[in-house]
């Protein structure tokens, strides 16, 4: 994972390799960020971010919803 400036990461979040966190953003309290994702806005407490082209996130509970 690559950090940038002053960027805060939650407790219990998971970096996945090769995703990029911007400048200023946030990830909250257990979140998941994917493989090779680059985050551009805060990241919400209890949310995934598993795209490269357009951010998406959901709720850790949808995403189990969605399973």
């Amino acid at each position: 994972a690559m950090l940038s400036g002053s960027s805060k990461i939650g407790e219990k979040s998971y970096l996945a390799p090769r995703c990029i966190v911007k400048n200023q953003v946030t990830v909250g309290d257990n979140s998941f960020i994917g493989m090779g994702a680059v985050v551009t806005k805060d990241v919400g407490d209890n949310c995934m971010v598993i795209s490269v082209c357009k951010m998406q996130t959901m709720a850790v509970e949808d995403y189990r919803e969605w399973l």
